[in-house]
């Protein structure tokens, strides 16, 4: 990889990088592996509290990363959150950039 390339890396990093910092980025994979996955699923898989899954979520949302779905199972209410096309685009962008950005880390560590 060319020193070029390498600052690239470091220099441009995405205008999603905050929004995808752990723990979004383990949210948002959940998300896109599992379309549909449920809140309470979420909060076991990822150990995350109710509040704190709640923030991410939110800031997701507002974001247009992804949306909520809000139906009923009975009479329990049950939130279903799927990424949007946007937000699967702004992944896709800044996992790209993650690889190079590893890719010019590999020789420094």
């Amino acid at each position: 990889m060319s020193q070029e390339v390498e600052d690239a890396a470091f220099r441009h990093r995405p205008s999603d990088a905050r929004l995808f910092a752990h723990p979004r980025l383990e949210i948002v994979a959940e998300i896109a592996r599992r379309p549909g996955v449920s809140f309470r699923s979420l909060c076991e898989d990822l150990a995350l509290s109710d509040g704190n899954l709640s923030a991410h979520l939110r800031a997701l949302e507002e974001s247009g990363a992804m949306r909520v779905e809000r139906t009923f199972d009975g009479r329990r209410r049950l939130s279903q959150y799927h990424l949007t096309d946007d937000g699967r685009a702004r992944l896709r962008a800044y996992v790209d950039w993650l690889g190079r950005f590893a890719q010019a880390m590999r020789p420094l560590v």
